[in-house]
């Protein structure tokens, strides 16, 4: 798929990300190829093409049929550093002030490592067009493209079993709340168990599942398909 920003957007073109939402995973894999280029606007606004693919699930499903797990599966090593003005873009740059060495621009979202090193002396920015989506923001260890954070992520989930989602979890986890709601697997004798106290068999397997995610990791998708 193209950057949203890049994408055709007419009836011959490329289906937003919310227009997959048909499938049981949805993907923002683009957000993560954003990150990995220092190219932080398009990482950014396919981040907003995410959201709209969690708003059209909510929107199709019910959430008493229906578990929507929100997740992913690494951070990034992008920052926003330099005390902004109030109302300044999110692709601009810091004004200068007497706390600063080398009195040189720099712009508010700044990666830790990759394609936006340079020459490894930092230059003032402030002649670039730092909003435009080709503009790639500075980082401060050369590599080819970022590597990932060690930050958590955040997770979030709503209808039958979202309860299960809390806190801090493994990745694995989220596989294993998958099963358990579906009653698959591992799981596959709870929706008996439950039928046989008397409850609607309808009411405990119906359950539709969506798991939306940033991640791009095939080894982590592997993970979940293979225990459906």
């Amino acid at each position: 798929m193209q950057y949203d920003l890049d994408r055709n957007k007419g009836p011959t073109g490329e289906p937003s990300l919310a227009s997959t939402i048909y499938f049981f995973c949805i993907l923002g894999c683009r957000i993560d190829h954003g990150h990995h280029g220092n190219n932080a606007k398009r990482a950014l606004f396919d981040a907003l093409a995410f959201e709209d693919a969690v708003k059209i699930a909510t929107e199709m499903t019910d959430e008493n049929d229906t578990l929507i797990i929100v997740t992913s599966d690494h951070a990034h090593v992008v920052n926003l550093a330099g005390y902004p003005k109030r109302g300044n873009t999110i692709f601009g740059i810091k004004t200068i002030c007497v706390h600063y060495v080398n009195k040189s621009h720099f712009t508010t979202l700044l990666y830790g490592n990759g394609p936006g090193y340079g020459s490894g002396n930092r230059t003032d920015v402030h002649a670039a067009d730092t909003t435009d989506k080709e503009y790639i923001q500075v980082a401060a260890t050369p590599r080819f493209e970022d590597s990932q954070g060690g930050q958590d992520v955040g997770i979030y989930a709503r209808g039958p079993m979202a309860h299960l989602i809390h806190g801090v979890h493994e990745q694995h986890y989220i596989a294993h709340v998958m099963t358990y709601a579906a009653c698959v697997a591992d799981n596959n004798k709870r929706c008996e168990d439950i039928v046989g106290n008397g409850v609607s068999s309808n009411s405990v397997t119906d359950l539709r599942l969506v798991l939306v995610t940033c991640t791009c990791g095939l080894g982590y998708l592997l993970q979940l398909y293979s225990i459906f």
